[in-house]
């Protein structure tokens, strides 16, 4: 369960704000985003809330969620400021939301899965379930139950899921997973909606199909973090073997869990922005770590005599 601590990583990283909006500036422009859009986005950003920037119509909802579900390391380090301030953001309202959040609760999500993907879940049953995006949820079903019979009216080849997710915050670390309602600070506000953070964790607990309906079946979540013991100890194992610090350590988990593509494509990333000999010599010892790991070996090679250049000039 490496999305626990790919959301520690990227919380723990404190990238020059204004630096990254630069950055992400140049990227939406080369994602052809409306110049007027990027530039509203920027002229505006300190003026509302992340909750409200999260729920507008622009670029961001889609280019952020789309990056978090594909691990697209380069969105990743362009938006990781924001993902940040939306996290903190959360918190905050947690905090003033706490009174409204002493006993269980019942929140509905209504969605839309390929064959291969539910099928998937179904094996899972009684496993964890990882909700890789910013998770957004309804305390009224109706809200979910529209918007997956619409779904499916559209899509005659997915299956609908009602996520039907008891949320005991007893059970939980606010700090680590926190949740609240949005209304009053979206941009689009909708009834009762309740945001939880990305990488929020479940356990899987039945998975039923709806008499009414053979596409679209039930699914009882119930909500947990790193106090489960399963959780935990997967969790664990993977964090002493990974060291380092911000983006590099994000390398780190991405060749762990197996993500070469996403680990080159961040490591290249890093590469253009190295400040430092001793940097670009690390990152061309990993890029030469991930090519052994592909079977690559002649690329290999020259990553590691890359890094051994390096390493001769500088060290004493």
């Amino acid at each position: 369960m490496y999305s626990v601590i790919f959301k520690d990583i990227i919380l723990e990283i404190d990238d020059d704000d204004n630096k990254s909006m630069n950055t992400l500036k140049v990227y939406c422009r080369n994602q052809n985003i409306p110049e007027e859009e990027i530039n509203y986005f920027k002229r505006k950003y300190r003026q509302k809330s992340p909750v409200w920037w999260y729920t507008k119509e622009i670029f961001l909802y889609g280019m952020l969620n789309r990056g978090l579900r594909s691990l697209d390391m380069e969105a990743m380090i362009k938006l990781g400021f924001f993902i940040r301030h939306l996290h903190i953001q959360l918190e905050e309202l947690h905090q003033e939301q706490s009174a409204s959040f002493k006993k269980s609760f019942i929140v509905y999500r209504g969605q839309g899965l390929s064959q291969q993907d539910f099928q998937d879940l179904r094996n899972s049953k009684g496993g964890l379930l990882s909700f890789n995006n910013f998770l957004s949820t309804s305390k009224k079903q109706n809200v979910a139950t529209s918007f997956v019979q619409d779904t499916l009216s559209r899509n005659p080849d997915i299956v609908g899921v009602m996520f039907i997710m008891t949320i005991d915050p007893s059970k939980i670390s606010t700090s680590i997973t926190p949740f609240a309602m949005i209304d009053e600070h979206s941009a689009l506000p909708q009834e009762q909606e309740i945001l939880f953070t990305m990488h929020t964790v479940f356990r899987i607990v039945e998975i039923t199909q709806t008499p009414s309906n053979s596409r679209l079946w039930e699914v009882q979540l119930t909500i947990t973090d790193e106090s489960d013991p399963q959780l935990a100890g997967l969790t664990n194992r993977i964090k002493e073997e990974i060291d380092g610090r911000g983006w590099y350590r994000m390398g780190k988990l991405m060749l762990k869990v197996g993500h070469f593509d996403q680990a080159e494509e961040l490591y290249n990333e890093l590469l253009k922005g190295a400040s430092d000999d001793s940097d670009r010599a690390f990152i061309y010892h990993q890029l030469g770590w991930l090519k052994v790991d592909q079977g690559k070996y002649p690329e290999a090679i020259k990553f590691y005599e890359k890094a051994l250049e390096i390493d001769r000039k500088t060290l004493p």
